[in-house]
């Protein structure tokens, strides 16, 4: 075997039914993680993201990473929460345990939700290419 994966269950929040689960590899960036998941639904990579440990309200979260903080803009939020960038964070910051869920937030414009759950680390299987699709459910909206 050849290293660890991390499972993840990603359901579209305003499409209940669009729900991906797939594997990627265990230590990589969020800002990797963001990508798979993007890629996951077909739509195209091109807008700023965060991950907050708040599910009903981002504003609201005691931990957040964004891209802006990778920009060199990261905002005070009135919590005094500093959110962390995406770039050089790596998944078991955010994600320690199974079960742990963080709500991902793509196109701070059009506001597309995705609750993101770990479902846990397993060995690498050999011959398998990751990031691999496990589970496709639901077809996404149209990005634009």
């Amino acid at each position: 075997m050849t290293g660890m994966i991390a499972t993840f269950r990603v359901t579209m929040e305003e499409k209940k039914s669009v729900v991906r689960e797939f594997q990627i590899p265990a230590t990589i960036s969020l800002y990797r993680l963001a990508e798979t998941i993007i890629d996951s639904i077909g739509w195209d990579f091109d807008h700023a993201f965060g991950f907050y440990n708040n599910l009903e309200s981002y504003f609201d979260s005691t931990e957040m990473f964004e891209l802006f903080s990778d920009m060199g803009d990261p905002e005070i939020r009135k919590n005094g929460v500093i959110p962390h960038g995406v770039k050089k964070t790596r998944i078991p910051t955010a994600f320690k345990i199974p079960g742990d869920k963080m709500l991902f937030l793509f196109d701070y414009g059009d506001e597309h939700i995705f609750h993101v759950e770990f479902l846990g680390k397993s060995e690498k299987e050999e011959g398998t290419v990751y990031p691999h699709m496990v589970t496709r459910k639901g077809v996404a909206p149209r990005q634009y």
